[in-house]
């Protein structure tokens, strides 16, 4: 039997999409990253990172790019493998206990389609203190007061500033205490961090000690001194 080959012809359509002149289509990926904020202390001039410390105050948030509507997403966020009650964009916590902590956040839009995770790990610090001179003319000193401090004048001004504590540490319940020589003192008036000294007379060294510890928040502690050789 013979065959006739007959031509297949098939039919190809091809769908033109027609935009405004100099617009483009393309397709734009969503991207979620962890901006962490610690709520901790530090003198006003410090232009360095707050860090945490363990029991500080810590904001996290799930910045969405190429997304609209970042506010009406659902994010699921972690501390440390477990499961937090808060669902929002931005979210605060304790910091735990540790030397770090891993915070995880799983984004999903509106009509629950998954949009992407981040998670960091964050390093925590212990919280330290440092003594500055405060003079009423200059303002405080940018440079910190050592183990052992000349005192040269006939009054002086030390100020003692926390670093990574708890900012509402000196609001909330707190114990506070200067030593000078042993003796209990409270520090200046409506400023408790600050401590006034005046010569009397002769020379000599007396030692200088503060703590500052929170009532509430357990971790956050600090202790210090230096002598002051006058």
């Amino acid at each position: 039997m013979l065959y006739t080959m007959k031509p297949l012809l098939i039919s190809l359509s091809v769908l033109s999409l027609v935009l405004p002149a100099g617009v483009f289509a393309q397709t734009v990926e969503s991207r979620v990253d962890i901006i962490i904020e610690a709520d901790t202390t530090a003198p006003v001039f410090y232009r360095g990172r707050h860090e945490p410390s363990v029991g500080s105050d810590v904001r996290a948030i799930a910045a969405v790019s190429g997304m609209a509507g970042s506010e009406q997403a659902a994010y699921r966020w972690e501390l440390n493998g477990n499961l937090l009650p808060q669902t929002g964009q931005v979210i605060q916590f304790p910091a735990p206990l540790g030397n770090d902590f891993l915070i995880r956040v799983d984004v999903r839009d509106a009509a629950g389609r998954d949009v992407g995770n981040d998670e960091q790990y964050v390093s925590q610090s212990e919280p330290l203190v440092a003594f500055y001179e405060q003079n009423l003319l200059r303002g405080i000193s940018r440079i910190a007061v050592g183990d052992t401090h000349l005192f040269t004048g006939d009054e002086t001004n030390v100020r003692a500033e926390p670093f990574f504590m708890s900012a509402d540490i000196l609001s909330d319940p707190h114990e506070l205490l200067w030593r000078v020589d042993g003796s209990r003192h409270t520090g200046g008036e409506g400023d408790p961090l600050m401590l006034t000294l005046r010569r009397t007379g002769g020379s000599g060294q007396i030692l200088i000690e503060f703590s500052l510890r929170s009532g509430s928040a357990f971790g956050q502690y600090v202790k210090d001194r230096f002598s002051l050789t006058f």
